[in-house]
């Protein structure tokens, strides 16, 4: 909800207005930066996609409300390492095969967020999920993105288990 703006709101109208308020209550910021329209610091890479529904934007990252907490950074519930692999394959397999690319590129992104800052990662498998999401950050086509955030999280599994 926090990547949904009511309404049809085409790109010049989000620029023009520099804030919009999404569906869960939080605001996020458009502005530019070296030409590029962003919103809170993410770039918008594709602009004014009509779809039934509304209008859409792509962006290449993912959007954290205020406040959230990677499970890495939450107290002392922290997802394990292994859990946190599970739990976002387990959730981004289902939107992949209903074409949903872009929506598993999106948890798989998270995961790796949090895995390469987990202390319970060590450095190479940090290093794994770093690579990963800077090698798939650099992708648009969000089927191959979903697809290199996926190797990368079954690279930091396969090295969490090479390890045990």
């Amino acid at each position: 909800t926090y990547h949904v703006v009511p309404g049809s709101v085409l790109a010049a109208q989000a620029a023009a207005a520099g804030e919009a308020e999404t569906l869960n209550g939080a605001s996020v910021n458009f502005s530019f930066e070296a030409g590029q329209l962003q919103v809170n610091e993410t770039n918008i890479v594709a602009t004014d996609v009509q779809a039934s529904n509304g209008v859409i934007h792509a962006i290449d990252a993912v959007l954290l409300p205020p406040g959230f907490a990677l499970p890495s950074q939450a107290s002392d519930q922290a997802a394990t390492p292994d859990k946190l692999i599970r739990l976002a394959i387990k959730r981004g397999v289902p939107l992949y095969n209903r074409g949903q690319h872009s929506a598993c590129a999106a948890v798989y992104e998270v995961a790796l967020m949090a895995l390469s800052s987990h202390g319970k990662v060590e450095a190479v498998s940090q290093a794994i999920a770093m690579h990963a999401l800077e090698h798939g950050r650099g992708m648009h086509d969000m089927d191959a993105r979903a697809w290199a955030f996926r190797r990368g999280l079954d690279g930091v599994r396969e090295r969490m288990m090479s390890t045990r």
